[in-house]
């Protein structure tokens, strides 16, 4: 599976924390309007993200491990509850398009 699109689950508050063994081809991760607020550590092994958007969820952290998500070029979080981003997002050197 390359992609995964979830718009207007409101009863997931939180992700498998098995997403980042289960699905180590994901390319894309779409959250639309849903109430996850819970990003397990192994999100951060799905190296080949390219793309990942949040929009309007309980989202309130992104972990440091981010740095791990080498490929990723399109990060979009927004109306999420984030309120500070990792320092190590600098790192992630193919990274084209931020909103927050």
């Amino acid at each position: 599976m390359k992609i995964i699109v979830l718009t207007e689950f409101e009863n997931i508050r939180k992700l498998p924390r098995y997403i980042g063994y289960a699905f180590t081809e994901l390319e894309l991760i779409e959250l639309h309007n849903m109430k996850v607020s819970y990003i397990p550590d192994s999100f951060y092994n799905l190296t080949s993200l390219k793309k990942i958007i949040f929009f309007n969820t309980n989202s309130e952290e992104l972990s440091e491990d981010i740095k791990n998500l080498t490929l990723l070029s399109y990060l979009e979080i927004a109306r999420c509850s984030l309120t500070t981003l990792p320092d190590s997002i600098v790192t992630l050197k193919k990274l084209k398009y931020l909103y927050v």
